[in-house]
């Protein structure tokens, strides 16, 4: 196509040219075209007729246009003839015009198919975002209640602990307190025996330590009670749960039941000593 559009657009060198008839010199395929429009009938039966077609065989060979070349053989006029030559040129000049034209519309469909591909990349739907905004919140909640339940499993551990201390204490008072009774029912028997008085006075004062002790451990039980509250409201607070395994009324009855318990020792121990 390059060669085709050059000889249409550039005369061809003087071996290349077509010689009329009349001598006139036909150096392109515009001045071909100009020649049949004007051209006498006497040189286009010269040189088209049903032995040769001088204008057919130039444009095959000088110029390598075949297409045009076999359209023209069958033109038996030299308007239709020229005109087939006029319409071939103008194609030719289109062509390039338009292959820029073509090439420029690719680009710019190329450019905005980038441009819309980089806002997809950059851009989420609002469901993909909503949805990464669920998984989010669902971690940030899945990992206060891991924290909580820690938080409670210690406090819950820490309670026992301090609640089998005082067991244990509650009943090395209650062994004193009868090792106490006996020994003073003894001491009423045998008024005289010192020994067996001071060693009562031991007892008495290990009881005393150990309702000290005691009541160390209570207060300390206290501020556990407090804790595990505090955490739990604060926990109700962030996860609003509808039911609560420890909530105020149940720490509160814990507390007072501890409470009875101890007031009821220390009963048993002044009736019992006194």
């Amino acid at each position: 196509m390059e060669n085709r559009g050059d000889n249409v657009l550039s005369k061809l060198s003087s071996p290349d040219y077509l010689v009329l008839l009349n001598g006139k010199e036909v150096k392109s395929l515009k001045e071909l075209a100009d020649s049949l429009r004007n051209m006498p009938p006497p040189i286009f039966a010269y040189h088209v007729n049903f032995q040769k077609n001088d204008f057919s065989e130039w444009v095959k060979e000088k110029l390598k246009n075949d297409k045009l070349a076999s359209a023209m053989k069958k033109a038996e006029a030299p308007i239709k003839m020229a005109e087939l030559i006029e319409k071939e040129i103008s194609l030719i000049k289109e062509k390039p015009e338009k292959k820029i034209k073509e090439h420029f519309n690719e680009k710019k469909i190329e450019k905005e198919r980038i441009v819309k591909n980089k806002q997809t990349e950059t851009k989420p739907s609002k469901k993909i975002k909503k949805t990464e905004e669920k998984n989010q919140k669902e971690k940030s909640n899945a990992k206060i209640d891991e924290t909580l339940e820690k938080e409670r499993i210690i406090l819950d551990k820490e309670k026992d602990i301090v609640e089998r201390k005082i067991l244990e204490l509650r009943k090395e008072i209650m062994e004193c307190e009868k090792d106490i009774l006996k020994e003073n029912k003894d001491q009423n028997k045998n008024p005289k025996n010192i020994d067996e008085s001071n060693h009562v006075l031991e007892k008495e004062k290990d009881i005393m330590l150990k309702e000290r002790e005691i009541e160390f451990k209570q207060k300390k039980i206290l501020e556990i009670e407090e804790s595990i509250e505090k955490k739990l409201e604060e926990a109700n607070k962030k996860t609003n749960p509808k039911n609560s395994i420890f909530s105020r009324d149940f720490i509160q009855g814990i507390i007072i039941g501890i409470l009875f318990v101890v007031l009821s020792a220390i009963l048993y121990w002044k009736i019992y000593l006194n």
